[in-house]
């Protein structure tokens, strides 16, 4: 295992992950939400101050430290969209749920696609 300064690669990149990501989310609005629920993700556009609105049912979402992230499923004109966002995406500005699901026993929803899609 390779080592720099007695520590190996894989404490580094944990310390760092700790760290960084605390400063990655500090200015954001994040509500807790669940697979299942009904979300509107806000985020800033790059050129001008607007913030535009995703709306959609978060089907999956994954903790791992900074690299956490949640994939939102939305129907645009008829057609299913997937979407993955990571909390540390700096175009994020906040993420609220308008409709909080009933309990799902699974993490991921796949299956809430394609009921959808048979709609």
């Amino acid at each position: 295992m390779a080592k720099v300064n007695g520590l190996s690669i894989s404490n580094m990149l944990s310390n760092f992950e700790a760290n960084y990501s605390e400063f990655l989310l500090k200015d954001k609005q994040i509500e807790s939400f669940r697979p299942g629920d009904k979300i509107s993700v806000y985020l800033k556009s790059a050129t001008s101050k607007r913030l535009s609105v995703v709306a959609g049912i978060c089907i999956a979402k994954s903790k791992r430290s900074l690299r956490s992230s949640f994939t939102l499923f939305k129907i645009s004109d008829q057609v299913g969209v997937k979407l993955k966002y990571f909390f540390a995406n700096p175009n994020i500005h906040s993420i609220k749920v308008d409709k909080p699901a009933k309990k799902y026993k699974r993490a991921k929803l796949n299956y809430v696609v394609r009921k959808s899609l048979q709609k």
